[in-house]
């Protein structure tokens, strides 16, 4: 099968938030982003692809701007944290959590424990090594979670907890 990509807003066959070309301008000015270059456009596709099929695990307030459309965004009936309405749009701020995500997906990657991971240790000991993880997994990497939240007040954020394997909300 192959990979197909689409970044039109509203699409019914869409699956990234934006387009690549959106993607370079947002890493050509993050420090530390400087890999994003060596990505082919496939790869960069993919990366995008990847991380809004995370960022649709969000629950946003108001609803979706079209019955056939294949993502969550545009919305109608929302208005964002300053008060504005964002009916029929994408928000920057969710282009940006995409491109932050996916980011995190590639530079976590082949790290034995990530820094997400490491926000979850409750405590540790040194020798012999005992370590207590939080129960609730993190879902999102914080400034990704920041961004999404600066979207308006109704962003619900769903987190498993890992020995139950229960979902709980969060705003």
């Amino acid at each position: 099968m192959a990979f197909t990509f689409d970044s039109t807003s509203g699409g019914t066959t869409s699956n990234s938030y934006l387009s690549v070309t959106e993607a370079n301008d947002y890493f050509g000015g993050r420090f530390g982003a400087d890999e994003w270059n060596n990505f082919s456009d496939t790869q960069k596709k993919q990366l995008l692809v990847t991380a809004t099929k995370k960022l649709e695990s969000a629950v946003f307030g108001g609803s979706r701007a079209t019955k056939t459309q294949a993502l969550a965004w545009p919305r109608i009936n929302i208005i964002d944290q300053d008060g504005y309405s964002l009916n029929g749009v994408l928000p920057t701020k969710l282009k940006e959590a995409t491109c932050e995500m996916a980011y995190w997906i590639w530079s976590e990657g082949d790290r034995i424990l990530s820094d997400t991971e490491i926000l979850q240790v409750d405590s540790y000991n040194v020798g012999p090594i005992n370590v207590a993880v939080n129960k609730q997994r993190i879902v999102f990497p914080p400034l990704v979670e920041s961004l999404l939240k600066s979207i308006g007040p109704n962003v619900l954020l769903a987190t498993q907890n890992k020995s139950s394997g229960q979902v709980s909300i969060s705003r």
